[in-house]
C-alpha cells in the first residue's frame, strides 16, 4: 500500500495522512483495517485527468478517493432501497472511488466479501446481479486505476470477476 500511496502522491494528488483521531473514529465506525491502512498514508486522493474534482493546488481530476471524514457506505449514501435484498450488506460496502456522477466503486467488507471491490451504479444499487466485482482488494483496484488512469479505466475488454 505504501508504494501505491507514493505513486499517487508523485503522479496525481494525495492529501496528507489522516489524523490519529480520525483514524480512531473510522475504526469505531467499522471502517475495515485494509481501508484504514490507506488513510494512514493519505487522507483521500485524486487521480486521473478530468474536470470533476479540484485539488488544492488547482489541478483537476476525474476520480476521487474520499477523505476519511467523508467516507460513507452505500447504505448511508442513500441510493439503495430499504427493501433491496442487498440492503443489509450495503451497510458494509464502503464507497472508495467516486466517479463524480453518483457512481462508485465500493469495498465490500461483508464477511463473505473480504475486501473485494464492487462497481456500484446509482441506478442499480441493490439490484441483485448488477454489481460487478472488479478487483479482489483495495490494492488491486488502485493498481488497476493507476495503470490505466481515466474515467473508463475498466474498459478495453475488462471482464468482471463475478457479480453480486
Amino acid at each position: 500500500m505504501k508504494s501505491l500511496a507514493q505513486t499517487i502522491r508523485s503522479r496525481h494528488f494525495a492529501f496528507p495522512p489522516a489524523e490519529s483521531a480520525a483514524l480512531r473514529a473510522g475504526a469505531e465506525r467499522g471502517v475495515p483495517s485494509s481501508l484504514l491502512e490507506f488513510y494512514v498514508l493519505c487522507d483521500g486522493a485524486l487521480i486521473a485527468d478530468g474536470e470533476d474534482f479540484r485539488a488544492p493546488d488547482g489541478r483537476r481530476f476525474r476520480l476521487r478517493i474520499p477523505r476519511l471524514g467523508d467516507l460513507k457506505t452505500v447504505q448511508e449514501y442513500g441510493f439503495i432501497m430499504d427493501d433491496s435484498p442487498l440492503y443489509d450488506a450495503s451497510a458494509h460496502w464502503w464507497q472508495v472511488l467516486d466517479y463524480g456522477d453518483s457512481n462508485w466503486l465500493a469495498l465490500d467488507a461483508t464477511q463473505e466479501g473480504h475486501g473485494r471491490i464492487l462497481d456500484i451504479f446509482h441506478e442499480t444499487a441493490g439490484v441483485v446481479g448488477h454489481h460487478a466485482v472488479v478487483a479482489e482488494s483495495l490494492s488491486e483496484m488502485l493498481k488497476l486505476a493507476l495503470a490505466k488512469p481515466g474515467v473508463y479505466w475498466l474498459a478495453d475488454g475488462f471482464e468482471s470477476l463475478q457479480y453480486v
